[in-house]
């Protein structure tokens, strides 16, 4: 339950992220606001940001960035790739922990000869636990190397690319926030100062779904570095934002003047 939105724009040269802070525990069934930022900086060019009711441990972030580190990855692909491996083995330790060591086996000794001495339907019954096991955790990555990338890494472990479309939304407020880019027509031909207030409202506009919180962090990425959106900055797009929302908040005046300025017709339709 949250919203983390990536866009592209200036023909790709810069990435701007946001999020909320919200954070849904599924043991307590409770939500709540955490203290620090949903987004973590990969490499001096590459940033991630998780939705979901699973928690990617902090660990995992850091063995990703040593092995970038470690191995000189520079292409935001191939931080993207690192981190979906390390994606993969985090969800196969939690089927290993939920499935196959209460039953005394390992999920490797399971696929590596161990189900040839099991029941059949033993077998079939753990495959299909494996199969349909719920990892509820979407990565977004985002980054700029030549040019700017979007991956979103979804449940099992599947990466898909997003620069084309210039924009992505992961969370339970994704629906509203990708319908603020649809409704722009947006590209990643946009200008930065468009792209970062559309980014700012789709965030605001995803507060209307569950889950979604008030708080907002935003960084932007270029080829050189990371920055962080200033307060000041997001004070004058959240004054636009409601400059914005109170046109909208005056659209029943706004029709009544149309209904007077086309009455004849009107009246002339109604007529028939």
């Amino acid at each position: 339950m949250t919203v983390c939105i990536g866009t592209i724009c200036e023909k790709g040269d810069v990435v701007i992220v946001t999020t909320d802070r919200m954070w849904t525990s599924p043991y307590l069934s409770i939500e709540y606001e955490y203290p620090e930022s949903k987004i973590e900086k990969l490499s001096p060019t590459c940033v991630a940001a998780v939705a979901g009711v699973v928690v990617f441990p902090t660990e995992a972030f850091e063995r990703v960035r040593d092995k970038i580190e470690r191995e000189g990855i520079r292409s935001i692909s191939g931080i993207a790739y690192t981190l979906r491996d390390e994606y993969a083995e985090e969800r196969k330790k939690r089927v290993d922990d939920d499935i196959f060591r209460p039953r005394s086996m390992t999920i490797d000794e399971f696929y590596g000869g161990r189900q040839k001495a099991l029941d059949p339907n033993l077998v079939q019954m753990l495959d299909a636990e494996v199969m349909s096991y719920k990892f509820e955790l979407d990565i977004l990555v985002a980054g700029v190397d030549r040019k700017g990338h979007l991956y979103v890494i979804f449940p099992p472990g599947r990466i898909e690319p997003f620069e084309r479309v210039g924009y992505i939304a992961i969370g339970s407020g994704s629906p509203h926030a990708q319908s603020t880019f649809i409704v722009e027509r947006y590209s990643p031909e946009a200008s930065f100062d468009k792209a970062l207030y559309l980014t700012y409202k789709a965030k605001k506009i995803a507060e209307r779904a569950p889950g979604v919180g008030p708080s907002t962090d935003m960084v932007v990425v270029t080829k050189e570095k990371i920055f962080d959106v200033p307060d000041d900055v997001k004070n004058e797009l959240q004054k636009t934002f409601e400059s914005e929302m109170s046109v909208v908040a005056n659209k029943e005046q706004l029709l009544q003047n149309l209904s007077g300025n086309i009455q004849k017709f009107i009246e002339e339709v109604l007529k028939c």
